[in-house]
């Protein structure tokens, strides 16, 4: 467990999620109709439903763990997530036809989650430790159910918050100020 933190978090045991996240940026800065076709394709397809279920498959390994102990969870785990989850966005996104999930991403309040969601990535964990070693507190140890049910409110609400903070008095200031900057292509 003591090892967990410096794997988890150094930067060569997260490039899988970084290099993930590019590749569907890059596939996404494709023309609309060939991201269309590579959506539909069954290669596609067949990696969606293959990270899938090996996500399922790396889930039930060690059912009752949680998965910060789940030793294949933490190799394999968060990539099989990155995947998983990057296919389905973009099918949703680029699939031709209106389909619920599509919608459902359209909706203005994940919209604007998105558009303050660099935030919400960068300071959740500003928020999550310190709450998490205040959860040492007396109150809290003799209510574990307390504890559960309060921190993802409390964690959540905080971040977005902090989100909120930042893209108002700081992204969109500094957004505006790079008009300033542009050069006029010859």
């Amino acid at each position: 467990m003591e090892h967990y933190n410096a794997i988890h978090f150094n930067l060569l045991t997260r490039v899988d999620s970084l290099a993930i996240g590019a590749l569907i940026s890059c596939i996404t800065n494709l023309e609309p109709l060939r991201i269309r076709n590579l959506v539909q394709s069954g290669t596609f397809i067949a990696i969606q439903r293959t990270t899938g279920a090996l996500l399922i498959l790396v889930l039930c390994i060690e059912p009752n763990e949680p998965q910060i102990n789940n030793v294949v969870f933490r190799i394999f785990g968060y990539s099989l997530i990155g995947i998983f989850f990057g296919t389905i966005v973009t099918s949703a996104t680029f699939a031709s036809g209106n389909s619920a999930l599509r919608r459902v991403l359209r909706t203005r309040f994940l919209t604007f989650v998105g558009t303050i969601s660099y935030g919400l990535y960068v300071y959740h964990w500003l928020v999550y430790y310190p709450l998490i070693h205040s959860l040492r507190l007396p109150l809290f140890e003799s209510h574990p159910i307390l504890t559960r049910a309060v921190l993802p409110v409390v964690a959540i609400g905080l971040t977005f918050i902090l989100s909120l903070i930042s893209y108002y008095w700081i992204e969109l200031p500094i957004q505006r100020l790079k008009s300033r900057f542009t050069v006029a292509a010859q």
